[in-house]
């Protein structure tokens, strides 16, 4: 018997896989079918992602942002976020050395998940999971919002099991919304 929760996940994800590609590369890539066992897997993915996002802009965390991330993620959104600052790369250094992994969301030149280096406190207001990637990896669309400041940031995040743990392995900057002054 299928469980009313597993049935809606299963259905969302056959809802999701009809709509439109907008021709990101989380879109690009082909997905799997998420069975039953995946259910408890993409809960837990959901609530590790909400928390330690809020936590880590809220300081409850004393830790680099490296910390949330694989180290291959880590290492690249240093190197986007330093693109043309001293001692950073050049952009076509940073496109060349990433290849394909750079793609039009990148964020090159912003902060880890937020844009720009000033923010006041930070929440999630959604993070919906969307589908499981190729590679295994849950995808969310996340809402993030500026409480302070009343901006908002849309991030499709690619969360993977790493070394039994959660980490975000790529993060789609797709759209920021500043208030206006």
């Amino acid at each position: 018997m299928v469980r009313p929760a597993c049935m809606a996940l299963i259905v969302l994800q056959l809802c999701m896989s009809a709509c439109v590609n907008d021709g990101s590369r989380a879109d690009r890539e082909k997905t799997i079918q998420t069975n039953q066992s995946d259910s408890g897997q993409i809960a837990a993915a959901q609530k590790w992602l909400v928390s330690s996002i809020e936590a880590h802009f809220s300081n409850q965390i004393e830790a680099d942002f490296a910390e949330l991330c694989t180290p291959q993620y880590a290492e690249f959104k240093r190197d986007a976020t330093n693109v043309d600052l001293d001692p950073g790369m050049s952009e076509a250094a940073f496109r060349k050395k990433w290849g394909r992994r750079c793609g039009p969301y990148a964020g090159i030149g912003e902060g880890f998940m937020v844009a720009g280096t000033d923010h006041g406190k930070i929440r999630v207001r959604s993070c919906q999971y969307s589908h499981k990637t190729e590679m295994g990896h849950y995808l969310f669309k996340t809402i993030l919002e500026d409480l302070d400041f009343g901006s908002v940031f849309y991030r499709d995040i690619s969360v993977k099991q790493h070394r039994k743990a959660f980490r975000i392995d790529d993060v789609l900057e797709k759209r920021n919304a500043f208030a206006l002054p």
